[in-house]
């Protein structure tokens, strides 16, 4: 798998989780750290949908 189709795959897994949340969808990055041991993929979805809610 290569890391464009991880990052399609994680897109589609959050927007489904968001929706059976009854979260709204929203627009949100995924992008690589800026430091490894921040992980391997990081996303602003949290803050976006924050936003949204408050």
């Amino acid at each position: 798998m290569t890391f464009r189709a991880l990052l399609d795959e994680i897109r589609q897994v959050v927007s489904a989780g968001l929706t059976d949340l009854g979260y709204p969808q929203e627009s949100f990055d995924l992008s690589e750290p800026p430091r490894p041991e921040f992980g391997d993929v990081s996303s602003n979805v949290a803050f976006q949908i924050g936003k949204k809610l408050n």
